[in-house]
């Protein structure tokens, strides 16, 4: 069986705009074929991503570790996050009341 890693704390550290969105079923278990397994290490996302995309780290796992979301974040669609072991999110959106933040789709969590 391989083991494909992903460290989206890496990407959260260079602070770059390129990524905006993550997509449906990006880092899901299950996503990746030929018998391989996903492992992804994430404490942080990138303060430029707006949109997370439904199923995205769908059975996450241990290794997403999100204690807050990207201020600049949009959209939350569906089943982004359900069976994340350690997420223990404290911080969503912005205090500001101009806030982007308009999409949150049912079962998120």
């Amino acid at each position: 069986m391989q083991l494909l890693e992903s460290n989206l704390d890496y990407l959260a550290s260079l602070d770059t705009p390129i990524l905006t969105k993550i997509g449906a079923k990006a880092y899901s278990i299950g996503t990746v074929g030929g018998g391989a397994t996903m492992k992804v290490r994430c404490s942080k996302l990138p303060d430029s991503v707006k949109e997370i995309g439904q199923n995205c780290f769908y059975y996450g796992g241990p290794n997403i570790k999100l204690t807050e979301l990207p201020t600049s974040l949009e959209t939350l669609d569906s089943w982004s996050f359900v069976y994340c072991d350690n997420l223990q999110i404290t911080k969503f959106g912005s205090d500001d009341p101009n806030s982007k933040f308009k999409t949150l789709k049912m079962s998120t969590f």
